[in-house]
């Protein structure tokens, strides 16, 4: 009988801040974020400002839970964003190459306004589910832009997706490809704070 080993699962870490009513409104004012001048793209290294401390005292804390599990060694956050999505703005697919582990936390988001999308390392570019359209769809050339999980198994899944609300925490191998399609203008903020991890005495 063939025995199924499951070598190379893609590994997602997902929480919630408990905090996140306390510190979401202070934070948002450090960062001098106003609802109708949405800022953007912002690199800045909020895991070096002692305002942010809570908050990354407590993702330290999950990243350990999410490193321990791999058998990694200590990660230390080494490079940090935010980003305060403008009405359609969006992120395509990419990667944080180059580091260990990346962190996304959303500082004030909606259930309804589009998901983070992560896309499996491991794609069959010659389609062996021979996936094909349903009746009356347009043609898909390409199977790694379905979501629809019936189509898949735990084997063979091909994207995932986690809704953005306040205080979400999302962990991930920073090899990992994310996204993000066009933030809704009929919603209220996208706020998220990234972060990338190192092994400590990696990059600075």
């Amino acid at each position: 009988m063939l025995n199924l080993h499951k070598w190379f699962p893609t590994v997602i870490g997902a929480t919630e801040c408990p905090f996140i009513n306390e510190i979401q409104k202070e934070y948002k004012e450090y960062l001098n974020i106003r609802e109708d001048t949405p800022q953007g793209y912002q690199y800045l290294h909020l895991h070096k400002d002692e305002r942010f401390k809570r908050l990354y005292d407590w993702k330290q804390e999950q990243v350990n839970t999410f490193t321990e599990a791999h058998n990694y060694k200590t990660m230390k956050p080494c490079e940090s964003w935010y980003f305060d999505y403008e009405p359609h703005e969006n992120n395509p697919w990419h990667k944080h190459l180059g580091w260990a582990i990346s962190t996304i936390f959303y500082l004030q988001a909606e259930p309804q306004d589009q998901p983070t999308r992560f896309r499996s390392p491991f794609y069959h570019s010659s389609n062996p589910l021979l996936i094909r359209p349903k009746m009356g769809e347009k043609a898909v050339l390409n199977p790694i832009e379905l979501n629809e999980a019936e189509r898949f198994n735990e084997l063979t899944y091909l994207t995932c997706k986690y809704k953005p609300y306040s205080g979400k925490l999302l962990v991930f191998n920073s090899a990992l490809e994310h996204m993000s399609d066009n933030k809704r203008p009929d919603l209220g903020p996208r706020i998220i704070l990234s972060t990338n991890y190192s092994i400590e005495g990696g990059h600075k």
